[in-house]
């Protein structure tokens, strides 16, 4: 069936082929702009994951976050690409995409564009979703500087007050700071930019404080995060010919790192490092390439705890890209060289691997109403090759109208998900060494899925937007995770043996519904519910995905009013989800203070509403804003062992001049 498929996919690339071209960009998008972030209630970069309509996301204490998009994938698998500015940069540790150890704040970004159906974009193949932030390069001034700062308080929490005796006043508990300076120098044709973010976050949940009281033996008391992270950009432009150099560094020390198998978090020192080079250079007006090269290092180090563990993970990527764009038959051709390369103490015995790319794309019409994208990229580790198709239509109704739809088959090698049963798999004797099970049952397989979107847009007037999307997802030869937790109320930890199942299959299908009406420039809303479910599959399959939520609905309206004051509002709605793995920890129970903590593994909906208010001065010189998150209190999880997050509040400021 999948030979079948990927032939089908051969065929229609080669018949399109013949068409011609257009000068167009069939892009699958979503755009949050500026102003959507501004008026959204959210303050952390990461929290941009909960404005992408159809994303569904968890966390365990609200720094880091894991995210489904467009039912491309599961919680399990975090292979979603993340770029700025067209640099893509390597996060993921063992399926942990963490946005908030980036080099940017909120108030960095111009837009971000959402990719979240499969195709090329930008030289990458999006097959999970990509999430590509782009910050503001303009050169319309010599020099500028910006800044941010935020500081926020949670109430109901467990607090830092919860051992003092006779303590009447409520429990407050401080969120942040997160603070960011950044200037932008323009001299001649050079450019350069330069940013420094220091960033606190405070574990203000009872159970997460209980749970990792005692895990560090320094001596210090473990209720949160610190991280810094400065970062430098010079460009070089020319009439031709344009030059980049970036790089940049994140470092915490008392990391967090949730670890699933221990069912607790690690403290570790966390660095991530990212240097590149690019250049794109025009050729004619038709034609130019574009060539880069990247060196990416992530590590997990030790930081002392009373489990004496170790992660001891030194990990190094370097990727070099050559691409050229021109205006034929096939737009768009390319190649990606890729090594990655794990320095431990381990006794691995693969610590390396290669990966080459090919890819090519190209856009074509039939007529003035039919366009068509089709994009091919094979994908090799010298030994195995696997493709990923996608072929796109977009068919214009008339001025108000177009379907658009896309079709994708997509094959992965497993060194294209270097997560840690990767790894494990080849000598990283991590969970082991610590006395854990981690069992394969199967060689681990190469994993694919076929996908059909189908989209109709409708702009029936300039104030009114809909967007009808149905979708259907088929995954073949998962490699995915089985687990049964048990609670263990002398460390308040959870653990199990993990088992690792390959050759598993299913099938998802959803359908999603947008409205946005603009009433005039200074007040607009959007609508969005979407309904997913899995309909067939293994039974891991339809476990796993009973943890994503089968409906999500969103309201958010904007409203400008006189002296330059906004008023933002956002609802999010998530039903309620199962948590198989975590069955046997039902009704399990303890105390803090006088307080009795239940766990389940059924998780109640999720509504949450923030609300925004800011006030610009000096001609929008400078911002300032309060922000109250889950204005109603309500007490909810995203995770069954997780931070319960309550009415939250913050003061913000920035200033651009």
């Amino acid at each position: 069936m999948i030979i079948k498929h990927f032939f089908l996919f051969l065929f229609s690339y080669w018949m399109v082929s013949i068409s011609g071209f257009i000068n167009s960009d069939i892009v699958f998008s979503q755009i949050i702009t500026k102003n959507d972030i501004e008026n959204s209630g959210i303050v952390r970069i990461s929290e941009v994951l909960l404005l992408i309509d159809d994303s569904r996301v968890i966390s365990h204490e609200g720094f880091t976050w894991k995210a489904s998009i467009n039912g491309l994938s599961s919680y399990q698998n975090q292979n979603w690409i993340i770029k700025i500015d067209d640099v893509r940069y390597y996060r993921n540790l063992f399926d942990v995409n963490n946005l908030n150890m980036l080099p940017i704040t909120l108030f960095d970004i111009l837009y971000v564009e959402i990719f979240n159906v499969p195709g090329l974009c930008n030289s990458e193949f999006v097959e999970s979703g990509m999430i590509h932030f782009h910050t503001d390069r303009s050169v319309e001034s010599k020099n500028k500087y910006s800044g941010y700062a935020v500081i926020g308080s949670e109430t109901g929490d467990g607090g830092p007050y919860n051992t003092v005796e006779n303590h009447s006043s409520p429990n407050v508990d401080k969120t942040g700071p997160i603070l960011s300076i950044r200037n932008k120098f323009n001299v001649n044709d050079f450019q350069i930019i330069t940013s420094f973010i220091g960033h606190s976050h405070c574990f203000s949940d009872s159970k997460l404080r209980k749970r990792n009281e005692y895990s560090i033996t320094d001596g210090e008391t473990w209720a949160g995060i610190k991280r810094i992270s400065p970062s430098l950009t010079i460009i070089k432009r020319a009439e031709t010919i344009q030059h980049e150099l970036n790089a940049n560094f994140s470092y915490s020390d008392k990391y967090p790192f949730f670890l699933e198998s221990l069912g607790r978090e690690i403290p570790t020192y966390s660095t991530f490092s990212n240097i590149g080079y690019k250049n794109e250079k025009i050729i004619s007006s038709k034609r130019k390439i574009k060539s880069s090269i990247q060196y990416s290092f992530n590590q997990l180090k030790k930081y002392p705890n009373i489990y004496n563990f170790d992660f001891d993970w030194n990990l190094h990527i370097v990727t070099s890209t050559l691409e050229l764009e021109q205006q034929n038959i096939i737009d768009r051709i390319g190649v990606i060289a890729e090594y990655d390369k794990l320095n431990t103490d381990y006794q691995l015995h693969k610590d390396h691997f290669f990966l080459f790319k090919f890819y090519c794309n190209s856009r074509y019409f039939i007529n003035d109403k039919f366009e068509i994208d089709a994009s091919l990229k094979i994908v090799t580790n010298k030994k195995k090759y696997v493709p990923k198709t996608s072929l796109s239509q977009i068919f214009t109704i008339d001025n108000h109208n177009k379907i658009l739809s896309s079709i994708s088959y997509i094959s992965n090698l497993p060194e294209e998900n270097p997560n840690l049963l990767y790894w494990s798999k080849n000598g990283y004797n991590l969970l082991e060494v610590n006395g854990f099970d981690y069992i394969f049952e199967d060689p681990i397989q190469s994993e694919s899925k076929l996908t059909y979107d189908l989209i109709f847009k409708s702009n029936y007037n300039k104030y009114f937007d809909i967007t009808l999307n149905g979708k259907f997802r088929s995954f073949q030869n998962l490699n995915l995770e089985k687990q049964s937790y048990t609670f263990n109320n002398e460390t308040f930890s959870f653990d199990s043996p993990t088992e690792i199942i390959s050759g598993i299959n299913g099938k998802i299908i959803e359908i999603s519904l947008r409205l946005k009406q603009n009433i005039n420039q200074n007040f607009n809303h959007i609508f969005f519910f979407s309904y997913q479910k899995s309909v067939k599959g293994d039974d891991l399959f339809i476990s796993n995905w009973e943890k994503i939520p089968q409906n999500k609905f969103s309201y958010q309206c904007n409203l400008s009013l006189f002296n330059d004051i906004e008023i933002g509002i956002i609802f999010n709605y998530f039903s309620k989800t199962k948590w198989s793995n975590y069955n046997q920890i039902e009704g399990e129970s303890y105390n803090i203070s006088s307080q009795e903590i239940f766990y389940t593994a059924s998780l109640k909906a999720i509504k949450t509403t923030n609300i925004k208010i800011q006030k610009k001065f000096l001609n929008k010189k400078i911002t300032g804003s309060l922000i109250v998150q889950n204005l109603f209190d309500e007490n909810y999880i995203y995770h069954p062992i997780g931070a319960s997050f309550d009415l939250a509040y913050f003061i913000q400021i920035s200033f651009d001049i």
